[in-house]
């Protein structure tokens, strides 16, 4: 009867770490192997795929240039030559129609008569101011002298004479076209309320030849004398 012995052989932890550094040594061969084959394949069967990506922001919209305008040769001239600077002409302010200045003629005389009546005195001639050069014709002043127009010579008041007074009045009466006293009023008193009121009641009924421009009747003012004299 013959006995077969199994021998067991058990290896150590040093060979078995041996041969898995031995197996992992044959694997790293066969990959790099591979790879070395895989890099050997033409380019155009592995060629990868290109993707291309553009930002685009949203809501800008893109800035459209305008062409330029073609400009022609002629018009370019044109543009170049110098233009005369413009000439200014001189502003004239329109001249307003000069206003008769007041003036006085020969004041009117009242005399201590039945029969009162006009004397001839010195005239108070008020200074008037130059008009313009540019005023074609001078204006007229208005006119209260005249025969014809028949106004009144103011009553010398009794009591005043009795009292003695006396002076010379002036007025300032402002006549309309009309030739008529619109407004009359006392430029210079005589001293005495009495015959300043005699003065202005009458002359307030007179009638004027009124201030012409030319030929054409202007309200104007003219000074009107009034003497109240116990002598003539």
């Amino acid at each position: 009867m013959n006995v077969r012995t199994t021998t067991l052989i058990v290896s150590s932890p040093t060979q078995i770490l041996s041969s898995a550094c031995h197996c992992a040594l044959v694997a790293g061969v066969h990959l790099a192997v591979l790879a070395w084959l895989w890099q050997a394949v033409p380019t155009a069967v592995r060629a990868p795929l290109v993707l291309q990506m553009r930002m685009i922001a949203a809501g800008v919209a893109p800035t459209v240039t305008a062409p330029l305008s073609a400009v022609s040769p002629l018009q370019s001239r044109r543009q170049n030559a110098v233009l005369p600077a413009p000439t200014s002409r001189p502003i004239v302010a329109p001249v307003a129609p000069p206003i008769a200045s007041p003036t006085a003629t020969s004041p009117v005389a009242v005399a201590d008569a039945p029969a009162p009546t006009i004397a001839a005195t010195e005239s108070f001639a008020t200074p008037t101011e130059s008009t313009p050069a540019s005023a074609p014709v001078d204006p007229t002043p208005p006119r209260f002298d005249v025969g014809t127009l028949d106004n009144p010579t103011p009553a010398y008041p009794a009591l005043s004479r009795r009292l003695g007074e006396q002076g010379q009045v002036l007025l300032q009466v402002e006549v309309g076209t009309d030739g008529r006293a619109h407004k009359v009023a006392v430029k210079r008193s005589s001293g005495y309320p009495r015959l300043d009121h005699a003065a202005l009641e009458t002359v307030r009924r007179w009638t004027f030849i009124p201030a012409r421009l030319s030929r054409l009747a202007i309200a104007a003012s003219v000074l009107v004398p009034i003497r109240f004299s116990l002598k003539e």
